[in-house]
């Protein structure tokens, strides 16, 4: 229910043609998260890209894809918007 508000709110970017969240968007998510995400927000990844493993945020990117799967939400102007199912 928290992340639906939050979509009504306008405050979860996406990429229009991926459809993941912006960084800022993942962020908004977790950060409402009751238990957080499965990786803290300072682990450094073990690859050459050395980008932090909590950048992605796996239950930000799942949110945003089920809710679109399920036809919840749909992608309007770089931002995820409640249909009106």
């Amino acid at each position: 229910m928290a992340i639906l508000q939050l979509i009504d709110m306008g405050k979860v970017g996406v990429n229009s043609k991926t459809g993941q969240a912006s960084k800022a968007g993942a962020n908004a998510i977790r950060k409402i998260l009751l238990h957080r995400d499965f990786y803290p927000d300072d682990i450094t990844a073990p690859y050459k890209y050395d980008e932090q493993i909590g950048d992605a945020g796996i239950l930000s990117f799942a949110w945003t894809m089920l809710l679109q799967a399920g036809k919840l939400v749909q992608i309007e102007d770089g931002k995820l918007a409640l249909t009106r199912i």
